[in-house]
């Protein structure tokens, strides 16, 4: 619960922040497919354009708590700051850093979109990559 809120103001002020990143990777995924030649290549841009509907369609029904709440805010800021910064699409980002934690793209994906609960072990291994990379970036820890 957030300080100086009622447990009821703090879920909506969290569902709105989650509904803030859900907008945010939508228009990251319509930025992709803008950029996409369809005549090239017209499954890249049906491919983007599933995700988009995948992401709008999709609701975070998975609760998390407090602390993994707030790692998988901070991650996705990290993810974010990354695809805009190496200038790559979510999908190739999460097959390098999976590569990098030893942990399936798939799994870092279903984190992102808050459609999983992760098992401790993941969650460990995404909140040591989030810290180091945290570190070098300028997110700022919540604590």
């Amino acid at each position: 619960m957030l300080r100086g809120y009622t447990q009821a103001e703090s879920r909506k002020i969290s569902e709105l922040g989650k509904n803030v990143l859900v907008l945010s990777d939508i228009v990251n995924t319509m930025r992709e497919m803008s950029q996409v030649n369809s005549k090239k290549n017209p499954d890249a841009k049906v491919s983007l354009l599933r995700e988009t509907e995948s992401l709008i369609n999709t609701r975070q029904n998975t609760e998390y708590s407090d602390d993994v709440e707030t790692l998988w805010v901070n991650y996705k800021i990290l993810i974010n700051q990354k695809v805009k910064k190496e200038n790559r699409s979510l999908t190739q980002t999460f097959k390098v850093l999976g590569k990098k934690i030893k942990l399936s793209s798939a799994t870092l994906a279903g984190f992102y979109r808050h459609q999983t609960n992760p098992q401790r072990s993941t969650l460990d291994k995404i909140k040591k990559w989030v810290d180091e990379e945290g570190e070098n970036s300028n997110l700022r820890k919540q604590e």
